[in-house]
């Protein structure tokens, strides 16, 4: 006589549920927003450095798509490759932000595009 008929139908027992992942407090923010380059000569030396500016100190890894020409995506925090994508007055440019600044950082560059990058001509 085998186990089985000596204790009967058994069921198998159920499996425990997996516990749901927790978010870890150290989650990077992930963000992503547009804005489109108002000033009249686009986004040359100074605006561009205006915008490196505002990335540098947040904690937030930017990157930048110019989406009217394709160009990018480039680091938002070197002059020189924010340089390269050619934006001009009245292309849209897409920022993809991560990190513990990542929503601040996308506030103010869309703050400072908003505001010509600061730049009267």
């Amino acid at each position: 006589m085998g186990k089985t008929s000596q204790l009967g139908d058994v069921a198998a027992p159920e499996p425990e549920p997996e516990p749901e992942p927790k978010p870890s407090a150290g989650k990077d923010a992930e963000v992503t927003g547009t804005f489109t380059v108002g000033n009249a000569h686009g986004l040359h030396a100074r605006p561009a450095a205006r915008l490196v500016e505002a990335v540098a100190g947040l904690g937030a890894t930017v990157t930048l798509r110019n989406l009217t020409t394709g160009a990018g995506p480039v680091p938002g925090d070197s002059m020189m490759w924010v340089s390269t994508l050619g934006a001009e007055h009245g292309h849209e440019v897409r920022v993809d932000a991560s990190g513990p600044g990542a929503a601040e950082a996308l506030a103010q560059l869309q703050a400072l595009a908003a505001a010509g990058f600061g730049d009267e001509g």
